[in-house]
């Protein structure tokens, strides 16, 4: 079962799944079973929500000190970082 615990920001020193690790994953659930992601609501009670998810793309991200984490970079902005700033993931 999911414990809701804080989630570690720091995309430096963690490691990222990959598309292969995740449906490893998913092989152990039954087929039919709902998929959300889990999102921490930043209110009081630290309550974690799940989100449902609608689609499955590719983006476009790049790192932002600000939020700690990766950013989507919007289409239209692209022409603003260098290539080696962006990466192509799985958003969910």
């Amino acid at each position: 079962m999911y414990r809701n615990k804080k989630q570690n920001t720091n995309t430096k020193n963690t490691k990222k799944m990959t598309v292969s690790e995740l449906i490893e994953k998913l092989r152990q659930f039954d087929g039919d079973m709902a998929v959300k992601t889990a999102a921490q609501s930043g209110d009081y009670w630290g309550t974690l929500l799940a989100n449902d998810i609608h689609d499955v793309d590719v983006a476009n991200v790049t790192n932002s000190d600000y939020h700690r984490t990766c950013k989507v970079i919007d289409d239209d902005k692209i022409g603003n970082y260098d290539e080696s700033e962006i990466q192509q993931v799985v958003l969910i």
